[in-house]
């Protein structure tokens, strides 16, 4: 049986966009845009990932008996230490939002 995969590319995107925007409102010292800033963003992100939600179980329903299979990344966190501007790339594409339910 072969599996699908869905990527992340847009919501990376996304994240990348406004970290740019709030690099440079924080150096204008634009707090408080910045704060609405955050939650745009946030918003933005959750739509995606409901979306990418949405998708698989659409597929998954196409199935007589779907199983829908996830990686466990606890502890990926303490394994990664490279530079700033990696960890910060890498961390931001993780999500807590996919995580299973039993």
């Amino acid at each position: 049986m072969k599996g699908n995969f869905w990527k992340g590319a847009e919501i990376k995107r996304t994240r990348g966009k406004y970290a740019h925007i709030r690099r440079k409102m924080q150096r204008k010292k634009l707090m408080k845009d910045v704060k609405r800033l955050k939650n745009k963003e946030k918003k933005k992100v959750e739509q995606q990932l409901h979306t990418i939600a949405n998708e698989i179980i659409a597929y998954a329903k196409q199935f007589p008996k779907p199983i829908i299979v996830m990686e466990d990344l606890t502890g990926i966190r303490d394994n990664f230490d490279k530079s700033k501007d990696l960890n910060k790339r890498f961390l931001l594409s993780l999500s807590e939002s996919f995580k299973p339910t039993s």
